[in-house]
């Protein structure tokens, strides 16, 4: 289907361009988007500088886009190609894409992908070379404000830049534990949850972690929607192994929802505990409950708001070699942010986080999930 466009912003310094549907490439014209004090075709001080910035795409798995400088069809010089929902973005330097001959030329996006995929692409370009924006305000530190709005400050589905345009926190990252003495003692009544498997097909490290625009709740503590990971466009696809992230706040990192999707493979036979760091909320699924269509707000494992080790109210059960179905689910409303998940059997002397165990945390990369 035909390729819709929408100028979300058009200043002097910078322009952010969406492009939505699939199956279908357009041509993204320069004329009417240089600055006033530039002329296309012209050469030294008047010359258009029109940089490639930063690239966002969002898209359903087997979906792809490509964006090119001067193009025609498949030529013209290749800037990025990507799976949007494996390989979603790329910032470049603070200084844009600059190739000598590429700078005024236009851009062609192309989306493909099977029978009623549909993806977004926002382009990001920079018309003066030096100039930081709100987007790359995280990476670089500052930002020039122009007085107009920003791309933080878009509204209006589905031409609102995702918040940040940029893929954190990093995992790991923060003030991160990595092993912590707590009590553990069996909670309540422990219990064997459902659905284990003995095998994963395309088993991959880590969890599969997907970031959303918006919260699965109105406000800190209010419970969660699970509707929202369900129907709402998602980013930064991607294997974590390090399962969360510690205490940090990241200025520009607000109203945002991540959620990880695999396995827990049990690395010996008994009783667990998982405790959780978080600020806002976090919700954790484990076993049956953990699968698509599954979990409800009600039956996590575990579910805590803005606390400190906060441990499970049953511990599980598991068997050595199994791997148990897992769903995470975190919302950052605004301030600091924390999401960690410890575990730990009853014979252990500490509760470990992180990839302290390689092959703990374990999806199906074919699938993204289960």
């Amino acid at each position: 289907m035909a390729l819709a466009t929408h100028i979300v912003k058009n200043t002097n310094k910078e322009t952010i361009i969406s492009v939505s549907g699939a199956n279908d490439n357009v041509s993204l014209a320069l004329t009417g988007l240089v600055s006033a004090d530039q002329v296309l075709g012209a050469t030294g001080a008047q010359a258009p500088v029109v940089n490639v910035a930063a690239v966002i795409t969002s898209g359903t798995l087997g979906s792809s886009m490509s964006l090119r400088r001067g193009a025609t069809g498949a030529t013209g010089h290749l800037v990025f190609a990507g799976a949007p929902e494996n390989s979603p973005t790329v910032q470049f330097n603070q200084y844009g894409f600059t190739e000598n001959g590429q700078s005024d030329k236009d851009i062609l996006v192309t989306h493909a992908g099977a029978s009623g995929a549909n993806v977004t692409t926002w382009v990001v370009l920079h018309k003066q070379e030096g100039y930081f924006s709100k987007v790359e305000y995280e990476q670089y530190g500052a930002y020039d404000d122009e007085s107009q709005v920003g791309p933080l400050e878009i509204s209006g589905s589905p031409f609102t830049a995702p918040a940040g345009l940029f893929d954190l926190p990093t995992p790991g990252s923060g003030t991160y534990e990595t092993a912590v003495s707590l009590t553990m003692t069996s909670a309540g009544t422990p219990y064997v949850p459902g659905s284990s498997v003995t095998s994963v097909s395309s088993e991959t490290a880590g969890l599969w972690r997907k970031k959303f625009v918006g919260n699965f709740g109105t406000s800190a503590g209010s419970g969660n929607d699970v509707t929202f990971c369900r129907t709402q466009p998602s980013y930064f696809g991607q294997a974590d192994t390090y399962v969360g992230f510690g205490d940090q706040n990241l200025a520009s990192e607000n109203n945002y929802t991540l959620e990880w999707v695999g396995y827990f493979k049990a690395p010996t036979t008994g009783t667990y505990n998982f405790w959780a760091n978080v600020d806002d909320d976090v919700y954790f699924w484990l076993g049956t409950n953990a699968l698509d269509g599954n979990n409800t707000s009600s039956n996590g494992h575990l579910y805590t708001n803005n606390s400190t080790h906060t441990k499970n109210t049953n511990s599980a059960t598991l068997t050595a070699g199994r791997y148990y179905p897992v769903r995470i689910q975190f919302a950052e409303y605004s301030g600091s942010e924390n999401m960690q998940i410890l575990w730990g059997r009853t014979s252990d002397t500490t509760a470990k986080a992180g990839s302290d165990v390689a092959g703990v945390w374990v999806h199906n990369h074919a699938t993204r999930g289960f």
